[in-house]
């Protein structure tokens, strides 16, 4: 089940304060800091079909940073299995 039009517009209005808090009022080839936000469903391990995620960047930039945070939690993940209990 995928987020309700309620929580969409409080993810946007979210994204929309964080964008000027981080970056103010400059022209979007001006902003020096991007953000990606993923909001999700606590307890849904459904790989990825219940989270929203909105950002200010471009969608390949997003895309090549969710792939190396993801390479990265895997990595993590894995260490944790091998760590003795």
């Amino acid at each position: 089940m995928g987020m309700s039009i309620r929580n969409m517009k409080y993810v946007n209005n979210l994204a929309s304060m964080l964008d000027m808090l981080l970056n103010g009022e400059v022209e979007p080839r001006n902003k020096k800091i991007g953000f990606i936000l993923t909001v999700f469903p606590f307890g849904e391990r459904t790989g990825g079909e219940t989270c929203t995620t909105i950002s200010n960047a471009h969608p390949v930039d997003v895309a090549v940073i969710l792939d190396g945070q993801a390479s990265h939690a895997l990595e993590q993940v894995a260490a944790m299995k091998e760590a003795p209990a």
